[in-house]
């Protein structure tokens, strides 16, 4: 859900649904998001450890 392709992103957008985008290069997000500027591994074991406390 990238700017490559931007598919999901722009559907999730144009609903005005809340997004959770996990990328360490291309991170923008609209003000409704979540922007994660990690690898998926790296944000993934972070969230989980996070849920773990």
């Amino acid at each position: 859900a990238g700017v490559d392709i931007p598919t999901v992103r722009l559907e999730v957008e144009d609903q005005g649904q809340t997004i959770i985008r996990i990328n360490p290069r291309d991170c923008d997000i609209p003000a409704n998001g979540v922007a994660i500027p990690l690898g998926a591994k790296e944000a993934l074991s972070a969230i989980d450890d996070a849920f773990k406390r």
